[in-house]
């Protein structure tokens, strides 16, 4: 009896130490394989997030690692990053959580894929993935205007003819494209009571004039406070002929000259009968021939208006103090006056042309005559002139500033035109870290050399109408703008760069005051182009001859590798991963049967022992 209890206890501490130890290696490889598994998902970044601004992609992260050297983005239009679209979107450093690549070269309507991952001295963490389809401005929910107008996107821009319009500022609409459409004096929104809104499209559509309430409103020559002909205002609110209207409620009283009086009391009455009358708009009966006094408040022979309490310079126009009246409306103007004007489908120098006030349709209104030309084409000279008319300048002459046709080499998609210029300056624009701006004068067939990241680009002003500039920018082909004051474009230069070019202001002699913008570009090294220069197999960080992202010589197998390892080590990497976790659960589950094993035993034996 006493040996079946020394045997019982004999088994059971035995068992209880087998078991115990079971339950050592088990705690063991679950805590192994719980640091494997976190060390693991350490070095995966697990989101990457993405958001559009009116001008470049945003993208942000959460940093899960705490040994990173940097982060780098790819973008492709290959969901598998195998096309030779690939490019690098960022690079950046440690601990940083977020970064930008511009919109500018990439397509619209195109869907992008990225991949994010963190990489140090020991290799490459796993990818995160998104992707975005680049909108079109008309259903990107920005109002993309360089001055903001309110409206965004159609079909509430004006600007956008549908939601795949990639154009929201033209065409723009009459209240807000900085023009006088109706002649009426004022300039779109809010200034012109035609325009309900900047998005208008009609300047024309006024509110109702209501004549004869006694006030002078827009289109009113005169309101006398009724619509009786014959006194000076008529029923429509224009100035009867033979008088002068001013003030409202409107006071007309009659010129001199057509007011039954002798004014000059030489027994002569008005026009035709008193010789110093031109005219029953004549506002001076006084003795013919006098000398006329500019500033003595009577109008006098040769003179279009005295003096502002006597002024009788039509609506639209004020008097000067030479007492000629000056058009301040372009609906009205002074008769007889001049004003010079371009010929419709003429060049050059035979374009110029002159126009004269004459009557309007309308009594009491002015307006100028068609544009007459005034020039003749004539032999060609030097000065930019285009005296023959054919819209070149000083062709087949030696002029100076460079060789005809272009004045330069077209390296690097300089060329691309054939229009003669004058080249007036080179500038260096090539430092990538920052944006570079110049601010410079160009008058039209003047042009500057850009040099950018080693290639050339020529900016000129090929031509000038109407107050605005054609801008030719010579890629290939060659890329042209029309631009008037504040207003820009930005060329696509290709390889990634682009050319903002701004018309800060118009100046005298016929130049425009330009600014040339190009935005900072990531420097490509041979550590960062995505290229295997070496050809070794191995690409920028993940090459040994790449000691950071601005090595730019991957060829140099003697620097100490800091980089990522390849691709294939990250998949190598996987495997080994998986087969880690494969061998310790096995030795979990191979543990636990023990357990179950020797639990089972430890019963099946205490049970024998009792019976002993």
């Amino acid at each position: 009896m006493i040996k079946s209890i020394k045997n019982k206890k004999e088994l059971r501490g035995g068992m209880k130490k087998r078991i115990r130890n079971y339950l050592i290696l088990l705690i063991i490889l679950i805590a192994v394989l719980v640091v494997f598994l976190f060390t693991f998902e350490e070095e995966i970044e697990k989101g990457i997030s993405i958001r559009l601004s009116p001008t470049e992609i945003i993208f942000s992260w959460i940093d899960n690692s705490n040994n990173e050297n940097g982060f780098r983005i790819e973008g492709s239009t290959d969901s598998n990053f195998a096309a030779a679209v690939t490019f690098l979107a960022c690079d950046v450093g440690a601990n940083i959580q977020t970064c930008s690549y511009p919109l500018t070269g990439l397509t619209v309507g195109a869907t992008y894929y990225f991949r994010l991952w963190a990489w140090n001295s020991n290799g490459n963490s796993g990818y995160a993935t998104a992707s975005v389809i680049i909108p079109p401005q008309c259903s990107d929910t920005f109002d993309n205007e360089l001055v903001p107008d309110g409206a965004i996107d159609f079909p509430a821009d004006f600007s956008c003819s549908s939601a795949q319009d990639n154009d929201e500022s033209n065409p723009r609409a009459q209240c807000q494209d900085n023009l006088d459409n109706d002649a009426d004096g004022f300039i779109d929104f809010p200034q012109d009571i035609g325009c309900n809104s900047a998005q208008d499209n009609d300047e024309y559509n006024a509110a109702q004039i209501a004549c004869g309430n006694g006030v002078v409103e827009q289109g009113e020559e005169c309101d006398d406070g009724n619509t009786i002909p014959m006194d000076g205002c008529s029923f429509t609110c224009t100035i009867e002929s033979g008088w002068l209207c001013s003030g409202q409620p409107s006071s007309c009283v009659r010129m001199q000259c057509n007011n039954n009086l002798d004014d000059d009391s030489d027994t002569f009455i008005d026009f035709p009968a008193d010789a110093a009358c031109v005219g029953i708009n004549d506002n001076d009966e006084g003795v013919l021939g006098m000398t006329a006094v500019c500033g003595n408040n009577i109008f006098e022979n040769g003179e279009s208006c005295d003096g502002t309490g006597y002024s009788v310079c039509p609506v639209g126009s004020t008097c000067t103090a030479t007492c000629t009246c000056q058009t301040t409306n372009p609906l009205y103007c002074a008769l007889g006056s001049v004003q010079p004007c371009t010929v419709s489908g003429q060049q050059g120098v035979c374009a110029n042309g002159q126009q004269t006030c004459v009557a309007g349709a309308t009594p009491g209104t002015t307006q100028f005559g068609p544009c007459t030309q005034t020039v003749q084409p004539s032999t060609e000279v030097c000065g930019n002139g285009d005296e023959d008319c054919d819209g070149q300048t000083d062709e087949g002459l030696s002029c100076g500033g460079g060789p005809p046709g272009g004045g330069g080499p077209p390296g690097g998609g300089g060329g691309g035109t054939t229009s003669t210029f004058t080249w007036i300056s080179t500038i260096d624009l090539s430092d990538n870290e920052m944006p570079q701006s110049v601010i410079f004068n160009l008058a039209p067939r003047e042009r500057l050399k850009l040099k950018i990241g080693g290639a050339d680009y020529f900016v000129g002003v090929k031509l000038k109408s109407n107050n605005k500039a054609t801008i030719e920018v010579s890629t290939t082909p060659a890329q042209n703008s029309i631009l008037g004051s504040g207003e820009s474009n930005t060329f696509n230069l290709g390889g990634g760069r682009t050319l903002t070019v701004r018309v800060v202001e118009l100046l005298a002699a016929n130049k425009f005051k330009l600014e040339l913008t190009r935005p900072a570009q990531f420097v490509f090294t041979e550590c960062n182009d995505l290229n295997d220069n070496d050809q070794d197999g191995r690409t920028d960080l993940q090459d040994a001859g790449c000691s950071n992202s601005s090595d730019d010589d991957e060829g140099d197998e003697t620097t100490t590798p800091t980089g990522p390892s390849e691709p294939e080590d990250r998949e190598a990497s996987r495997i080994v991963f998986w087969i880690v976790i494969f061998v310790l659960g096995g030795g979990i589950v191979i543990l636990v049967i023990f357990i179950l094993r020797t639990l089972r035993v430890r019963k099946r034996l205490t049970g024998l022992a009792l019976r002993k």
